[in-house]
């Protein structure tokens, strides 16, 4: 399949021609207000030609039911005769011998106050809805409509909008009534109906360029004689309908009609739209690598930096400067959008053109604000949004103009200071991740894992590192290895000072002494047993509590040994005062 056919396959996808689209076929609809008793080209004159604003009129108490929401029996018919309800209360006439109600500048419809102040506060918040959201406004009024059959046969009848004229209904407070009026926007003719006609029934619907001189009688007539051939199909020339109607993918549909491109170029044409439907992107080179120090390839007077980029902002910019195709993606809140911004400053600082879009407005919204904010908002201009039209932009594009070329003062001293900065924290970061002398530890490192031993470091002994000033990682690695060893062997034993065995001179047992070991033992234990029972009786002799250590048994000795000492005192009165 050629791309000529692809492309053609992928617009017809978006165009919607079948009846459920309500420009084609305009069934009763909730969220709708049905203006009667109007005539056409006098609403038309009210909102656009002369720019008024127009409020809604609900239908007389008279003609509703307890519950303000049925009309009685006599209105509701297709055909009824709405002027007799509207007319009673109306004896005014215009100089073009018109009801006064048909110049006025309130909008007759067949509901009661509260439910029409309802549908109009449901039809509010939504159409806002939508702008916020995507930037598009979809309320519009709806002036004739065309009354059609599919084919002779069919008993169904279909309806379909001719005239549509954005609007936006608004009002000042909560306590006042909705207003209309018409946004400024292109009004056009029903364009799904114009393609629908075109490919089924080989009726061209006429068309007009000219937004301030359409003439909507004439504009009904034209359509009235493109439809003469046909059985049973009429123009409703003053059937009137405010409601929501979405033109966004037909108008995409007759964009990429590639008729209508000047040769050469047609989207067929366009290197991105032949890899997206014919070969592909190529895997492209990245022009630096991510391994590579920005700092070494770029200065502060070569880029155009609005707002903070990491290094991974300021490779993905500089490949799109290069022209590479790519796709930046992320969660919320990594940067996207000053990645964009930055993207248009360097585009407008290498004298560049953007096209920026989005679904969705808010994302347009915060990258508009972003360029605002850094001086570079009058280098945008709003292509297509609800705020937009022709007018509007011829007015905005004189504005700029007239500005004149931006002066910049003298920047040379702020990109001296500018590098001069960069190139000390440039410093500092190498320094900081240099390893120490040869042992492959960064000082970052290093800081790290001394933060992690906590208050322990204050209990620690000092140690002198003169002699490990020259290691390598393998000596530090082996003499860890040493550490470690040294450290099983402690949880193992205990602290040396406390061990049975300490002090003791002798480095080598050999199996052959061990039998003797074992008696030398049986021996000691024995004395050591003979010495304790001597000392507990000896203790017993002196009157004194038997010894549980060394230490009080050379006391009841030394005590043993003063007493032994002692004079003869036999035959001497012991208590005399002498």
């Amino acid at each position: 399949m050629s791309i000529i056919e692809k492309l053609n396959a992928s617009r017809k996808e978006l165009l919607d021609l079948g009846l459920r689209n309500p420009l084609i076929n305009f069934r009763t609809r909730k969220g709708k207000v049905d203006v009667v008793d109007e005539i056409s080209h006098e609403i038309f004159r009210i909102l656009v030609i002369d720019n008024k604003k127009m409020s809604f009129s609900p239908v007389p108490d008279k003609a509703l039911s307890d519950d303000d929401g049925e009309l009685l029996e006599l209105f509701s018919e297709e055909d009824a005769d709405w002027s007799k309800l509207f007319s009673e209360d109306d004896g005014n006439t215009s100089d073009n011998g018109l009801a006064g109600r048909h110049t006025d500048t309130r909008l007759q419809t067949k509901m009661g106050a509260s439910s029409l102040h309802a549908r109009l506060l449901t039809m509010h918040n939504g159409a806002n809805t939508f702008i916020q959201e995507q930037g598009v406004n979809i309320l519009y009024l709806a002036l004739g409509f065309l009354h059609w059959y599919e084919d002779d046969n069919s008993d169904k009848k279909r309806i379909a909008p001719l005239l549509l004229i954005p609007v936006e209904i608004k009002r000042a407070s909560a306590k006042e009534k909705f207003q209309l009026s018409y946004t400024g926007n292109d009004i056009g003719p029903n364009l799904s109906l114009y393609e629908k006609f075109k490919n089924e029934f080989a009726i061209k619907l006429p068309e007009f360029d000219e937004q301030d001189t359409v003439d909507v009688d004439d504009y009904f007539t034209q359509v009235e004689n493109c439809i003469a051939g046909q059985n049973r199909w009429k123009v409703s020339r003053d059937e009137m309908v405010l409601g929501f109607f979405s033109f966004g993918k037909f108008l995409m549909y007759k964009d990429l009609d590639h008729e209508t491109w000047p040769e050469g170029k047609r989207p067929q044409d366009h290197s991105i739209v032949q890899a997206l439907l014919s070969e592909g992107f190529r895997n492209e080179t990245p022009l630096v690598s991510d391994e590579s120090h920005i700092d070494d390839l770029l200065s502060p007077q070569d880029v155009n930096l609005v707002m903070d980029a990491d290094s991974s902002q300021t490779l993905a910019i500089l490949d799109i400067n290069s022209g590479q195709n790519m796709v930046i993606q992320g969660p919320p809140g990594t940067g996207k959008s000053q990645t964009i911004t930055n993207v248009i400053a360097e585009a407008i600082g290498l004298d560049k053109k953007v096209l920026f879009v989005s679904e969705k407005m808010s994302a347009l919204e915060v990258v508009k604000r972003r360029l605002d904010a850094v001086g570079l908002g009058d280098a945008v201009l709003e292509l297509h949004s609800h705020k937009t039209n022709k007018r509007a932009l011829i007015d905005e594009l004189k504005r700029t103009i007239n500005l004149g070329k931006p002066i910049v003062g003298n920047i040379n001293d702020d990109i001296q200071s500018l590098t001069e900065m960069r190139d000390r924290l440039n410093a500092y970061c190498e320094a900081v991740n240099k390893p120490i002398l040869n042992s492959s530890i960064t000082p970052i490192d290093a800081i790290g894992l001394y933060k992690g031993l906590g208050d322990e470091v204050t209990s620690l002994p000092r140690i002198d590192f003169s002699e490990m000033k020259d290691w390598d990682m393998g000596d530090f690695k082996s003499n860890r290895l040493r550490v470690e060893e040294l450290q099983r062997r402690l949880i193992e034993m205990g602290v040396p000072s406390k061990n049975s065995f300490w002090g003791i001179k002798r480095t080598v047992l050999l199996p052959t002494e061990n039998e003797k070991l074992k008696q030398m033992l049986v021996d000691v234990i024995k004395s050591v047993e003979m010495h304790r029972a001597n000392s507990c009786e000896l203790a017993k002799q002196l009157f004194l509590d038997e010894p549980n250590s060394n230490h009080e048994v050379s006391m009841i000795c030394r005590a043993a040994l003063r007493a032994s000492e002692a004079p003869k005192l036999e035959g001497v009165r012991v208590d005399s005062g002498d």
